[in-house]
């Protein structure tokens, strides 16, 4: 999965509440902005009950070998594969984000390219988790194969959700549906590449 996440809102309870998830009144409120979140980066994650903090990268106690982390799990082959299986039946999550960044769609030499809902909306991703030796939990993002309206610009996209219709199906260990077929995008500067890199002025809009 060569992308990175962007989370530019600081108060992700209220995001939730405004779009419909069932968020306890007792839930952090102020989480700091992440404008570049690559691998093993920290993610702020719903599994239907709390918020809780989770490292991007799937890693099971029993993987020894950390460089076998998982970014992201396929929709077409989740419930078959033996490493995902118990999570994605028990441990499901949605990923409150405004926009990804993929580092390189499939136009010739376009470079990295912000992408987002019209207006920047939030929008939810879908995800499983699972704790690592340290105990951490550990997170993987569901693909897809891209939708018609998506397929020039990338081969596969995630699952995501604009509100609680779809996470909550999700959540509640259901099929998932109600997911987001088109996004909008623009070309941003290739400092994104450097995880080192947390300014949101790089996710301007730059001339091709």
């Amino acid at each position: 999965m060569n992308r990175r996440l962007v989370r530019t809102f600081e108060d992700v309870r209220g995001v939730l509440l405004a779009h419909g998830f069932g968020v306890r009144a007792d839930m952090c409120r102020a989480v700091p902005p992440d404008y570049n979140t690559g691998a093993h980066g920290l993610l702020t994650i719903f599994n239907g009950r709390a918020l809780i903090p989770g490292l991007w990268g799937y890693m099971p106690t029993w993987m020894k070998d950390q460089s076998r982390f998982q970014l992201s799990a396929r929709s077409e082959t989740v419930f078959e594969k033996p490493m995902f299986q118990g999570p994605v039946r028990n441990s499901r999550c949605v990923v409150p984000v405004d926009a990804y960044v993929e580092l390189n769609p499939r136009m010739a030499g376009a470079g990295p390219h912000l992408v987002y809902r019209p207006h920047r909306a939030p929008f939810f991703l879908a995800g499983l988790f699972t704790e690592n030796l340290d105990g951490n939990p550990t997170v993987a993002l569901l693909t897809q194969p891209a939708s018609t309206a998506m397929r020039s610009f990338c081969e596969r996209m995630p699952v995501a959700f604009e509100d609680h219709i779809g996470g909550d199906k999700w959540l509640a260990a259901k099929d998932f549906s109600h997911n987001i077929e088109w996004f909008e995008q623009h070309r941003i500067d290739a400092r994104i590449l450097d995880e080192a890199q947390n300014d949101p002025r790089l996710l301007n809009r730059i001339s091709a």
